[in-house]
């Protein structure tokens, strides 16, 4: 009866924090200053209704990344005077810790999002590894949206 127990408790635990949820470390400054190097990340799995401005988690040769929702299906992204623009509509700016757009990306604005696509960016400008260099991204690659960050700064 007491095995039994042990292996329903794993069983719960597993499909909570491994089918509904994911905990991972954040290796990169990309997010700067919302998501730090070295925070863990708390994501859910389960819901593919991304949102402009949520989080998303994602795997891109073989590393795991978190970038910024700012467009999605049918939205169209250009760049005029160093700031994003969607739909004409100029996108929030206050989450931007620093650096350029920059016209040394890998795709061509203005860019028309695909269907189940979402656009990505990092906050850190600097860090270009987002929908800049590979276009957006289909819904189905996107691992999960954040909905918690442990700070880890001095344990």
């Amino acid at each position: 009866m007491l095995l039994l127990k042990i292996i329903i408790v794993e069983a719960v635990i597993y499909i909570l924090f491994f089918q509904v949820f994911g905990l991972a470390r954040v290796k990169t400054n990309a997010m700067l200053p919302n998501i730090n190097g070295g925070d863990l990340a708390l994501f859910f799995h389960l819901d593919d209704n991304y949102e402009t401005d949520d989080v998303a988690t994602y795997i891109k040769d073989g590393k795991r990344l978190f970038s910024r929702v700012i467009a999605k299906a049918g939205d169209v992204v250009s760049v005029r005077e160093g700031q994003f623009f969607v739909n004409d509509r100029p996108i929030d700016s206050m989450k931007i810790f620093t650096g350029e757009i920059g016209e040394k990306s890998g795709i061509k604005f203005p860019y028309r999002v695909g269907d189940n696509e979402v656009f990505i960016v990092n906050d850190n400008r600097d860090e270009p590894a987002d929908s800049r260099k590979f276009g957006s991204i289909d819904i189905r690659e996107l691992d999960g949206k954040v909905i918690g960050i442990v700070r880890t700064r001095g344990i």
